[in-house]
């Protein structure tokens, strides 16, 4: 499993939300790579049992994601 680059120009694209400002923007992203990150961590770490990668819950805080 490779490293997934991603660029804010492809993230944008990919997303079907609207955000509201250039700081919320960029404040989704960075809580988009570093969920990125932590799927990779995690497809490193798995058992086999599941792949975690983007989906569009990608630039949600666990906080977020858990309401």
């Amino acid at each position: 499993r490779g490293r997934q680059e991603v660029g804010i120009i492809p993230y944008q694209v990919q997303k079907t939300s609207t955000y509201t400002s250039k700081t919320d923007a960029w404040y989704r992203f960075n809580v988009f790579k570093a969920n990125l990150e932590r799927a990779e961590w995690m497809n490193q770490n798995d058992e086999g049992t599941a792949e975690y990668g983007v989906t569009q819950f990608a630039d949600m805080t666990k906080e977020e994601f858990s309401e």
